[in-house]
C-alpha cells in the first residue's frame, strides 16, 4: 500500500471525525490485509512452482513446460456429489444436502485400492463439457 492511499484513508476518516487510535487501527488492519495478500500469493506460487518442477521432471518426453505450466495454474478440481443436480433443487425432495467433494482423491484412497468393497467399474456421468475426460 503506498503512502498516497494511507494519507487518502487518514483524511477521510478525520473528515467522519473518527478519532486518531481508530484511524491508526484501520490503517494498520489495511496494511496487515495487504501483507497477509502477499504472503498468501507467494506461498502458492512457491507450492505451483514446487508441483510444476516435480511434474516436469515426471512428465519430460511426453509433455513440454509450458503444457505442465498451462494445466497446473488454470486446472479446477473435479467434484462429484452423491445427488444429481437436477434433484437437488426439486420441491419436496428428501435430500438435506448433497455431499460434495473432489473426485481424484475419491478414486486415489477408495476405489483403486483392491482390498476394499468389490466394486470392479465406475461410471462417470455429466453433462458436456464437465471434466469426465480430465477425471
Amino acid at each position: 500500500m503506498s503512502k498516497d492511499l494511507i494519507e487518502i484513508i487518514e483524511h477521510y476518516a478525520r473528515q467522519f471525525g473518527l478519532p486518531e487510535w481508530l484511524v491508526a487501527g484501520i490503517v494498520l488492519a489495511l496494511l496487515g490485509l495487504l501483507a497477509f495478500e502477499i504472503l498468501w500469493k507467494g506461498i502458492s506460487h512457491l507450492f505451483r512452482w514446487r508441483n510444476q518442477r516435480l511434474l516436469n521432471r515426471d512428465l519430460h518426453p511426453y509433455f513440454s513446460a509450458a503444457d505442465v505450466y498451462r494445466a497446473t495454474r488454470y486446472y479446477i478440481p473435479t467434484r462429484y456429489q452423491n445427488v444429481a443436480p437436477s434433484e437437488d433443487d426439486e420441491p419436496g425432495r428428501r435430500y438435506i444436502a448433497a455431499a460434495k467433494n473432489k473426485l481424484i482423491p475419491l478414486f486415489l484412497n477408495e476405489a483403486f485400492h483392491r482390498d476394499k468393497d468389490g466394486n470392479k467399474y465406475y461410471l462417470i456421468l455429466a453433462d458436456t463439457g464437465m471434466g469426465k475426460t480430465t477425471s
